[in-house]
């Protein structure tokens, strides 16, 4: 094992309060750090006098020294870095440090900043859901990035497979965008659709219903489908049967539904059962379902 311990003395030399068992304190505090497997090199930061990382403290506290200070960082999982202000004896402990934020790394006479010794924290590895599914995610100093994968575009956060818009999920040959508006009558919500040059959910296999669940659960909400009751029978936008009676090859409506009583001419999917249901087109009284939208996957992408 290597260590090197990068001249802490020097600069405590200007805090006369500290004592000798502040000392071997800190020398047992930076063993605790030490990894009892392989080959390892652990470099702690020094502190650098008359700087200070402005405009990112979370909590101040009186210390009375840098060492204080210091500790007190150690100790809080929130801290990053942390100034010391020498004339007033007050720590500001920091939720960045100046690798993150270098335009607010300042010249300040009176002020010590020193980052935490307990290393960065992977960020990637402790929160595996920090990026969208489909991007990977490095782990940067106090920080991360998200980009990606290939195929796909957006800032990271939010991916989409190359042929849909940035924020729309893609599914087979679709798009989806979950809008996050209810509409109170089928035409509303249409029009929503047609705003983005999309139309509501047309549901044609397992898969791509359980898709449409996994949108929704993000909200636990009901949804518009885009069907209606035509001549007595309950018909998809695209004119293909919904009914397993009238020839639609998959369907997911609840036990006894469609049921067909008079005023049921438009459907819904409820997140809870995962079913459809046969209902009005209108509801007066309530926000009514939220709506999907749903487009074709540009060729080619």
């Amino acid at each position: 094992m290597v260590f090197i311990f990068l001249g802490f003395s020097k600069i405590w030399s200007v805090t006369p309060k500290m004592s000798m068992m502040h000392y071997v304190f800190y020398l047992i505090l930076m063993m605790t750090a030490w990894q009892t497997h392989g080959e390892q090199c652990e470099v702690y930061q020094v502190p650098i006098r008359g700087k200070a990382l402005r405009g990112h403290t979370y909590k101040t506290a009186q210390a009375g020294e840098l060492f204080r200070c210091f500790v007190r960082c150690e100790r809080d999982s929130a801290c990053k870095s942390c100034n010391f202000k020498q004339t007033w004896e007050i720590c500001e402990m920091n939720n960045e440090t100046k690798e993150t934020k270098p335009n607010d790394f300042i010249s300040d006479d009176q002020s010590y900043y020193i980052k935490r010794t307990g290393g960065d924290i992977d960020k990637c590895k402790n929160n595996p859901s920090i990026c969208d599914v489909n991007a990977n995610c490095h782990n940067a100093d106090g920080s991360y990035i998200c980009i990606c994968k290939s195929g796909y575009t957006g800032n990271g956060q939010t991916c989409s497979r190359a042929g849909c818009p940035e924020h729309w999920s893609v599914f087979s040959n679709s798009c989806y965008y979950m809008t996050g508006e209810t509409s109170s009558t089928l035409n509303d919500a249409q029009n929503k659709c047609k705003r983005i040059a999309a139309k509501l959910p047309i549901i044609k296999s397992e898969s791509e219903n359980n898709f449409i669940l996994g949108l929704m659960s993000k909200q636990i909400v009901w949804v518009w489908l885009g069907m209606a009751r035509k001549q007595g029978k309950m018909v998809w936008f695209d004119n293909t049967p919904a009914k397993p009676s009238d020839g639609a090859p998959y369907n997911a409506w609840w036990a006894k539904e469609p049921s067909g009583q008079a005023n049921e001419n438009c459907a819904y999917m409820v997140f809870y059962n995962r079913g459809w249901n046969d209902d009005k087109c209108y509801y007066p009284s309530s926000p009514g379902p939220y709506v999907l939208c749903q487009k074709e996957r540009k060729k080619g992408a």
